[in-house]
Formats: C-alpha cells, structure tokens, sequence
C-alpha cells in the first residue's frame, strides 16, 4: 500500500481536520499527502512522501 493510499483509507473513516490535529500537522500538509505522485521522483512528485522512495534507492538528498 503505497503512503498516500493510507491516507485516502483515513479519510474515508475521519474528518481530515481530525487527522491533521491528531498528527500535530497543518491541514495542507495532511491533503497534499493524500494526494498520488504525478512521477515516481523527483520535484513533480506531488507528494513528499513518494520522493524519500526514491533516496532510499540510491537517489541523491540534494
């Protein structure tokens, strides 16, 4: 299951409010993690989660 699928799951159950105060996080933060990467890498990865993917298969931090 890929991150942004758990999320999506989440929000059927719960109010996205209610995940982000839970999580200690900004309501953007918790959306723009639901959302499906454009690429796999990279800056069009929309979101950040989906880049870590690629760092920890050799791909560079900067």
């Amino acid at each position: 299951m890929e991150s942004y699928e758990v999320f999506k799951d989440a929000f059927k159950n719960n109010n996205p409010k209610v995940i982000a105060s839970k999580l200690e996080n900004f309501l953007a933060l918790v959306y723009k993690l639901s959302l499906g990467a454009i690429r796999d890498c990279g800056s069009g990865s929309r979101n950040p989660l989906g880049r870590l993917k690629c760092y920890g298969e050799g791909g560079a931090l900067l």
